[in-house]
């Protein structure tokens, strides 16, 4: 009893203190301590474990915060996203009915968010990109201010649900999920995003109604974007080509993931960086450099280190027990997984793949799961990842103005509650063998 009581002491804990500012370094080892104490596990050697499994997926994952946030700093800077952006709203803009045209406003900004995650950007590489669009998306269309943090967040679930990409969560399941392919099960999954996307749009859509009625309209916070209408950028045409070349080079040529990258941020760096406009001093090398060193490489490296309690959590006595209670309840074996994989995932983020792969090896693969389906499961079940403990929700919060009281109830509803209900299919779908 008390090895479980660990594990959840631990969950509250972390939970509580990164929600209050706490370094989620030093909450990620504590909590590595409150679970090996609680759990009387061997200090030492279980240590040494979880930090072997810490440098792995560093290892792994390493050159894709690399690449990938030079990619994000030279669609940022030069302005190669926001000249997406602009064309994709074309079609918004011809509609005359407000609630059709927000809808599609919604819409045609996930598909952004799609085209450019394509390339597989990490998602804390490209934030401030996407709130800049944001911003200037809800500017146009005068829409509440309160919601740009919602946005933000399920573009950047979008992202990670992507198929056929070079996502973190992509290159962890198929590194470490036996059977687990990118580009496996493409069509069904490809599916399952469309029903998240219409799912997410129609409900904040809905909500924004609501307040839209009570008269409340777009406010400018503290993050404002350059006037690209007088800033020269690169063509919209120009802007798809370092994605064309990541996606083309990872799919179609076989070349792994941090190298198609790597080709990636070279193609953005040499058509992008003509437009960058230099700081005052400083070349536009030197420019590129100063934005590199602004924490969109150290914030992805600090956030895995929560993968450390994770990592010992899958190997506690307690989490067996939990385990071998769920196989005891006789439910499908795809349940019991899913609830496993909500908790470690989002307890520890798409990094902590690690750890629950060696589960699904150990224990539901055995029971007639295949690694196909285990992986699809483990990709959904990161809907935890977005409760208030999210960091990046705060930082989102800050940027526009408003509070996490007022973004989150709309957060909750279209990540969290609308992704178990998805989870929940996909451990269906798994069920009759679908994948």
């Amino acid at each position: 009893m008390l090895a479980i009581l660990g594990i959840i002491a631990t969950i509250v804990f972390m939970s509580y203190t990164i929600y209050k500012g706490l370094n989620p370094i030093i909450s990620a080892i504590i909590g590595a301590f409150i679970i090996i104490f609680s759990n009387s596990m061997p200090v030492v050697d279980t240590w040494s474990t979880g930090m072997e499994t810490v440098k792995t997926v560093m290892g792994v994952l390493a050159p894709l915060f690399v690449f990938g946030g030079i990619m994000g700093i030279m669609y940022s800077d030069s302005g190669a996203a926001v000249a997406l952006g602009k064309v994709i709203m074309i079609p918004a803009r011809k509609i005359k009915n407000p609630v059709f045209r927000r809808i599609a406003v919604l819409f045609l900004f996930m598909v952004l968010r799609i085209l450019i995650g394509l390339a597989g950007i990490d998602n804390n590489a490209i934030m401030l990109t996407v709130m800049a669009l944001a911003v200037s998306v809800f500017f146009e269309f005068n829409m509440p201010t309160k919601y740009i943090p919602a946005v933000a967040i399920i573009a950047a679930t979008v992202s990670n649900l992507i198929p056929g990409t070079p996502t973190m969560l992509n290159i962890m399941l198929a590194e470490f999920m036996p059977g687990f392919t990118v580009g496996g099960a493409m069509v069904i999954r490809a599916l399952l995003l469309l029903l998240y996307v219409i799912g997410a749009v129609l409900l904040l859509s809905r909500f924004m109604e609501k307040d839209i009625q009570n008269g409340m309209q777009f406010e400018q916070g503290v993050l404002t974007i350059p006037d690209y209408e007088t800033i020269k950028t690169p063509h919209w045409i120009v802007s798809l080509i370092p994605i064309a070349v990541v996606f083309v080079c990872y799919n179609f040529f076989g070349v792994e993931s941090w190298m198609s990258l790597m080709f990636g941020a070279i193609a953005s760096l040499a058509l992008f960086g003509p437009f960058i406009r230099p700081e005052e001093g400083k070349s536009k090398i030197a420019t590129i450099l100063h934005s590199c060193d602004k924490g969109i490489f150290i914030v992805p490296l600090i956030l895995m280190m929560v993968v450390l309690p994770s990592s010992i959590m899958a190997v506690a006595p307690g989490l067996t027990t939990i385990v071998n209670g769920l196989n005891s309840l006789s439910i499908p074996p795809a349940f019991a997984f899913m609830l496993v994989a909500a908790i470690l995932v989002g307890f520890g983020g798409s990094a902590a793949t690690v750890s629950v792969a060696s589960i699904a090896v150990a224990t539901f693969i055995p029971a007639g799961l295949t690694g196909m389906a285990c992986g699809i499961i483990v990709i959904w079940a990161c809907m935890f990842e977005t409760l208030p403990i999210n960091s990046a929700i705060l930082i989102q919060c800050n940027m526009v103005g408003t509070t996490m009281k007022e973004a989150y109830p709309s957060i909750f509803q279209t990540t969290v509650v609308l992704m178990l209900l998805i989870s929940i299919i996909t451990a269906v779908l798994a069920t009759i063998g679908v994948y």
